[in-house]
């Protein structure tokens, strides 16, 4: 059957789930044809790495068929690299010839990521261009990763067309357009936390905070008494109104540390451009904790919201941001002009 317009599949995969999202584009209007998302279950992937390939491939293969409102079949996929597997970084450079660019980005990525010069895999764009000055958005990862992950979808038959950056895949479904003003997200991932700030030319300054949605769970765990699984279900939802001070003074201790580390780079931000961002929008996981838009409000002195994805509609829930991004990545050009991709 010929099926009009274009059509990707973005597998967003976590060390807790895996979220799968069919996307079409025709007349530039998006549409979201099939969703699905599943739980993995503990010691499958953990901080980006795959531990348990063959449990994986059957959880990848079943949330692909289990997909709604039909199976996924569409074997064309954009992944999405974990962030705690991901460097994303921003350089102005002073080149005489533009053909030297990526000698020295590679240089400066060997001088600012933890990577050996054998290991590193590196992509880029040139954000701006005026004379010899050019302001660069690149990204890094390690071979070792990388080929891992060509190497876990190979096997299962899935044809990767790009390797993407997950918090490069979450803005591009919270906005139609790049901002006039600049905006912050904040994503709460499972393992890391990512605070990127966005204007009109795209991600201008990134931070990833080693303390997440995993931190907060067994810091609930251990002052509540709880299992993770139960400390989980608290921490959505109860959060930060939770009539237990113990639990609730043991996630104000690792929010206070994500709120001083974003603080630090809305800071970092505006001594740099001489530009406030003018509000927060938070996705991931524990975005959703009871408590937790009103606790940056008042500690960020910002508008505080949580994402509302332009291409889900009630039926597709915020989790499915990154995913739809991914696919997006596949069948929208625009994006090729601003964001590099292995």
């Amino acid at each position: 059957m010929f099926l009009l317009g274009k059509q990707i599949v973005g597998i967003d995969i976590a060390d807790h789930s895996i979220e799968v999202a069919q996307v079409k584009s025709l007349f530039n209007q998006r549409t979201v044809l099939s969703f699905g998302r599943k739980e993995l279950s503990l010691g499958m992937v953990e901080r980006g790495r795959i531990k348990d390939a063959d449990k994986l491939a059957s959880t990848v293969a079943e949330v692909l068929a289990e997909a709604k409102p039909r199976r996924i079949k569409n074997k064309n996929i954009i992944f999405g690299l974990p962030e705690s597997q991901t460097f994303v970084y921003h350089c102005n450079l002073t080149l005489a010839d533009k053909k030297e660019i990526s000698a020295k980005v590679k240089q400066t990525l060997l001088g600012n990521v933890p990577i050996d010069e054998k290991e590193l895999v590196y992509a880029y764009r040139v954000l701006q261009e005026n004379n010899d000055q050019f302001t660069i958005l690149a990204i890094a990862t390690r071979q070792t990763v990388l080929q891992e992950w060509l190497d876990f979808f190979k096997k299962i038959k899935l044809k990767v067309k790009g390797i993407d950056v997950e918090i490069l895949a979450t803005f591009r479904d919270l906005f139609d357009f790049l901002p006039k003003e600049p905006i912050g997200v904040i994503d709460i991932g499972s393992a890391t936390s990512f605070v990127g700030i966005f204007d009109k030319e795209g991600l201008q300054s990134e931070y990833i905070i080693n303390v997440a949605g995993d931190a907060f769970t067994a810091a609930i765990a251990k002052s509540g008494g709880l299992d993770l699984g139960q400390a989980e279900a608290v921490k959505i939802e109860k959060g930060l109104e939770n009539s237990d001070q113990k639990i609730k003074s043991a996630i104000l201790e690792q929010l206070g540390l994500i709120t001083a580390e974003v603080g630090e780079t809305l800071s970092g931000f505006k001594e740099k451009t001489g530009t406030e961002v003018v509000k927060l929008i938070l996705v991931g996981g524990s975005s959703r904790m009871t408590g937790l838009q009103k606790y940056f409000t008042e500690n960020l002195h910002l508008p505080v919201q949580v994402g509302s994805a332009k291409s889900l509609s009630a039926k597709v829930p915020l989790e499915y941001v990154e995913a739809v991004g991914l696919a997006l990545r596949g069948v929208e050009n625009f994006w090729d002009k601003r964001d590099p991709i292995f």
